[in-house]
């Protein structure tokens, strides 16, 4: 109830209380599914990363986001973590937990981070490899995961949900359940941030996207009343993005850059973003292809997914339409 209200206020006066920054694109994986597209432009500076947390700080953001990439590869990444707590953030790391040995998992502990969130993609060691495309990458996140548990640190399995290995979902819960981890599934695979869709040939549909979403039916209303919150996310009202190279985005998932804090303050790029302000003021009624669809109150529509699937963020999302109208068929009470 709290964090409702605090979205709610948030939003309202436009705080940027969630936030992600990626610190880099780079990575020691090969994940098949990977949207990030690396750009060859210079990364902020350990100086300029944390004069984006000050502005953050200042701007009101309380829940901040680590990723990449791999953060990891980052020689100045616990410097970071340190100035981020100390900056009073509810600091989250997310990672491929690849690089974290005893050492570095005492290092976070110390420096007291939120929660540090890691993919696993199965536990054969055989299909999580396939996905990372690292042979070994799978007893390195094994590890981490039990030095992470030994130390005391709270963690958060995420698993997109592939055609390799969505026959393993009841086994991933039980062995989150079993170590205290929490554990998030997702069958949505979001094209490459240039729009490619070569890295969504794994993405589970028809009869086992099915069987997925039915388990998950008791997690919706069904009432006549539809939330616009629901196909009209809060990008850009009391979340932002900031990408490796200075360019704030309203989401990481929709590219459009806001402004870049190497040429303007944060606060200047936030409060008065034309491509912001336009977010800020999509209304149900914009989206034509939406708004009168039978399914729409099954829908949990994101702009930034169809930006990427259909180049608008006013058009229709072929991967929310495909789910909304399972939901509709299975999920009415």
């Amino acid at each position: 109830m709290i964090e409702k209200e605090l979205a709610e206020i948030s939003e309202e006066n436009l705080i940027p209380a969630w936030g992600m920054l990626e610190l880099t694109h780079r990575c020691n994986t090969k994940c098949s599914h990977c949207y990030v597209v690396r750009q060859k432009k210079t990364e902020l500076s350990t100086r300029e990363v944390k004069d984006v947390l000050d502005q953050l700080a200042e701007a009101g953001n309380l829940f901040l986001a680590f990723t990449g990439g791999e953060p990891f590869l980052r020689k100045d990444i616990y410097e970071i973590l340190e100035y981020a707590v100390k900056k009073r953030f509810a600091v989250t790391v997310l990672t491929n937990a690849t690089l974290l040995d005893t050492a570095a998992v005492k290092k976070l502990k110390k420096i007291g981070i939120h929660e540090l969130s890691t993919s696993l993609y199965s536990l054969k060691a055989e299909v999580h490899d396939g996905v990372t495309r690292v042979r070994g990458s799978f007893l390195k996140v094994m590890r981490a995961l039990k030095e992470l548990k030994k130390a005391g640190i709270s963690v958060k399995v995420k698993c997109p949900l592939l055609t390799v290995n969505y026959s393993e979902k009841k086994a991933l819960t039980d062995f989150a359940k079993s170590n205290g981890f929490k554990i998030l599934f997702d069958p949505t695979i979001a094209p490459k941030n240039d729009g490619n869709v070569e890295n969504t040939g794994q993405k589970i549909e028809g009869e086992i996207l099915a069987g997925v979403i039915k388990q998950h039916c008791a997690g919706w209303q069904y009432s006549t009343k539809f939330p616009e919150r629901n196909v009209i996310c809060s990008a850009g009202k009391n979340f932002i993005a900031i990408n490796p190279y200075g360019d704030v985005l309203p989401c990481l998932q929709i590219p459009h850059t806001a402004g870049n804090i190497r040429e303007k303050s944060l606060k200047e790029i936030w409060l008065n973003s034309p491509m912001l302000n336009k977010m800020r003021g999509m209304k149900l009624s914009d989206l034509k292809e939406c708004v009168n669809c039978e399914n729409i109150r099954y829908c949990n529509r994101c702009p930034g997914l169809a930006l990427l699937e259909s180049g608008s963020l006013y058009k229709k999302s072929g991967s929310a339409c495909e789910m909304a109208a399972i939901r509709s068929g299975h999920c009415n009470g």
